[in-house]
C-alpha cells in the first residue's frame, strides 16, 4: 500500500506540477501581452502629425528599459512613407515584423527573431489610419519583449514549485503512512493474538476488535471451539482404544508365556513380538494425539535439565544402561513451553535407542544457536551407513532384527517433531571414526515453543 501510494502520489504531483507550470507560463504571457498593449496605447496617445505629415511623439512608454540598448524591451513606429520612430533600446536595429499588414482596429501577436542570436521576441502590433486635411496617414506601431524573460520567470516558478510539491509530497506520505498504521493496527493486534494462540500462551483470540475485523476473530474462535471438540473426541477415542486393547494384549502376552512353558518357543516368541509391536503402535498414536493438542491449549513449561536427568536415571535401570557412561553438556537449565509427557516421549525414545547401540558412552549435548535450542544425543556405537539413514527413520525400520525393539522409536520422534513444528535429523560419521549415531532435535527457544 505504501509503494502503491507513493507511486500514485509521485504521478499525481508530477502531473499537477506540469499543469501548474503550463498555466503559469500562459499567465505570464498574457500579462506580458497586456503590458505591451498598454505601451502601444501610450505611444499612440503621444502621436502628433504635422501639416506636412511629419511625425512627432510628445510622450513615450515610462518603462526605463526602452532607453537601455538591447535591454529586451523595444518599440517602433513606421508610416507608409517609410518614416521610422523607434526606442533607444533598438539602437540601429529594427523589429523584423511580418510583411503582411496588421489588421485595423485591433492587435496582432507575432513571434519574431530577436536582436541576439538564438533569441525570440514576443511582439504586439497595431495598425492605425489617421485622416488629416484630405490625406490619410497609415502607421504600424509595435512593441516587443524578449521571451527569455518569460522563460526565466517560468524557470524560477518551476524551482519554487518543485520545492513546494516535494514538501507537500513528504507531508502526504507521512499522513498516508500514519493512516495505514492506524487502519491496519487491528490486523497487527490480530496477528499478535494469533501468535499467542500458536505458541500455546492463549486458547482463544481475546480483546476488542473493530467492526471490520470482529467477524473474522469470532469465526476463528468458533473454528477453534469446533477443533477442540474434535481433538478431545479423537483423544478420548484413542484412550478408549488403548484401554480396550490393553486386556486382549495382556491375554496374548500370557498366552505367549504359556506356549513358551509348553516348549513352543518359536510361536511364543513370534506372538510376544506381535503383542509388543501392537503396544508400541498404540503408545505412538497416544503420544502424537497429545502433541497435536499441545498447539491448541495452554501448557506449563518443562525444565529440560530436570527431564533429561530423570530420563537418564531410568535408562541406567534398563539392561546395559548401568555399564554406560552418561554425560550431559549444557550451560544452564532451559525451560521449554512443551508438555512434559511429550518431551519425555521424545527424549525417552532417543536415549533408549542410544542405550541399545552404545558401546561405552552416551553424550547429551545442549546448544543454543540463533535462538534455537538444539539437543544432540550421540552414542559411540557402530553407527549407520549413510544409505541406511532414511530406513531407520521409517516406521518399523530395523537394521538388526536380533536386537530388542519394534523399530518405531525414531519414527515416533520424527512424527512428533513434525506435529510440534520442530526439526529432526540423524547423522552418522564416516567409517574409521569412533562416534556412532548422532540424533538432533531442535526447538525454538526464542519463542519458548517448538518451531522451525
Amino acid at each position: 500500500m505504501l509503494v502503491a501510494g507513493a507511486i500514485t502520489l509521485i504521478i499525481a504531483l508530477a502531473a499537477a506540477g506540469l499543469g501548474l507550470e503550463i498555466l503559469f507560463e500562459r499567465h505570464v504571457e498574457r500579462h506580458s501581452i497586456a503590458t505591451l498593449k498598454t505601451d502601444i496605447r501610450q505611444l499612440l496617445a503621444g502621436l502628433q502629425i504635422g501639416d506636412s505629415g511629419t511625425i512627432t511623439l510628445s510622450r513615450s512608454p515610462s518603462d526605463q528599459r526602452y532607453h537601455q540598448p538591447f535591454s529586451g524591451l523595444y518599440w517602433q513606429m513606421r508610416s507608409a512613407t517609410g518614416t521610422l520612430k523607434r526606442s533607444r533600446s533598438l539602437w540601429d536595429e529594427v523589429l523584423k515584423l511580418p510583411v503582411n499588414d496588421a489588421p485595423e482596429h485591433g492587435y496582432h501577436v507575432h513571434q519574431i527573431p530577436g536582436l541576439k542570436k538564438n533569441t525570440t521576441l514576443l511582439a504586439i502590433e497595431r495598425k492605425l489610419s489617421v485622416r488629416l486635411k484630405a490625406k490619410t496617414y497609415v502607421f504600424r506601431v509595435a512593441a516587443a519583449m524578449d521571451r527569455s524573460e518569460i522563460a526565466s520567470a517560468v524557470k524560477n516558478f518551476r524551482l519554487d514549485l518543485s520545492i513546494a510539491l516535494s514538501l507537500l509530497g513528504i507531508c502526504l506520505m507521512i499522513a498516508f503512512w500514519a493512516a495505514i498504521n492506524v487502519g491496519l493496527s487491528p490486523l497487527v493486534k490480530l496477528r499478535k493474538s494469533l501468535g499467542l494462540l500458536r505458541d500455546g500462551r492463549a486458547r482463544r483470540l481475546t480483546g476488542k476488535f473493530p467492526m471490520e475485523v470482529a467477524p473474522l476473530a469470532t469465526d476463528l474462535n468458533d473454528l477453534l471451539d469446533r477443533q477442540d471438540v474434535s481433538i478431545e473426541y479423537a483423544r478420548a477415542r484413542a484412550a478408549d482404544l488403548a484401554h480396550g486393547l490393553k486386556t486382549p494384549l495382556t491375554a496374548i502376552s500370557m498366552l505367549a508365556e504359556e506356549m513358551r512353558d509348553r516348549g513352543d518357543l518359536e510361536n511364543a516368541a513370534e506372538l510376544a513380538d506381535t503383542a509388543a509391536s501392537m503396544r508400541r503402535h498404540i503408545e505412538r498414536e497416544l503420544v502424537l494425539a497429545r502433541a497435536t493438542s499441545f498447539t491448541l491449549r495452554k501448557v506449563e513449561v518443562s525444565k529440560l535439565n530436570d527431564v533429561i536427568g530423570q530420563m537418564i536415571r531410568i535408562m541406567r535401570r534398563l539392561p546395559g544402561g548401568a555399564e554406560l557412561q552418561w554425560d550431559v553438556e549444557m550451560a544452564q537449565n532451559i525451560s521449554l513451553r512443551l508438555d512434559e509427557v511429550v518431551l519425555r516421549e521424545v527424549l525417552g525414545n532417543l536415549l533408549d535407542n542410544a542405550r541399545k547401540w552404545a558401546r561405552s558412552r552416551v553424550l547429551v549435548k545442549i546448544e543454543d544457536v540463533d535462538g534455537f535450542q538444539i539437543i544432540k544425543i550421540i552414542d559411540d556405537g557402530p553407527g549407520v551407513p549413510p544409505e541406511k539413514l532414511d530406513e531407520i527413520q521409517r516406521r518399523g525400520g530395523r537394521l538388526d532384527r536380533n536386537r530388542d525393539g519394534s523399530g518405531l522409536g525414531l519414527s515416533i520422534v520424527r512424527d512428533t517433531m513434525v506435529q510440534l513444528r520442530g526439526k529432526f535429523s540423524v547423522y552418522s560419521p564416516p567409517r574409521g571414526q569412533h562416534r556412532g549415531l548422532e540424533v538432533v532435535v531442535e526447538f525454538n527457544r526464542r519463542a519458548n515453543v517448538p518451531g522451525s
